[in-house]
């Protein structure tokens, strides 16, 4: 199996978040599935943080454990 880096999955989500936003901003759906849409770009918005800040804390302790 392929792997990706941190920085590269972070990248790959924040395209999800602006796709998720384009499609909610500019698609005629009922309330309740733009809602839905609209909690899923948020949803992916925090995922990416939390990659960046583990991308941020192992590349912290990789640097002190040298």
């Amino acid at each position: 199996m392929h792997q990706i880096t941190h920085a590269e999955a972070v990248n790959h989500l924040k395209d999800i978040e602006t796709r998720l936003k384009l499609i909610y901003r500019y698609t005629h759906i009922p309330e309740s599935i733009r809602r839905q849409i609209k909690d899923a770009a948020a949803h992916t918005h925090l995922i990416s943080g939390q990659i960046a800040a583990h991308e941020r804390k192992t590349r912290h302790a990789n640097h002190h454990a040298k």
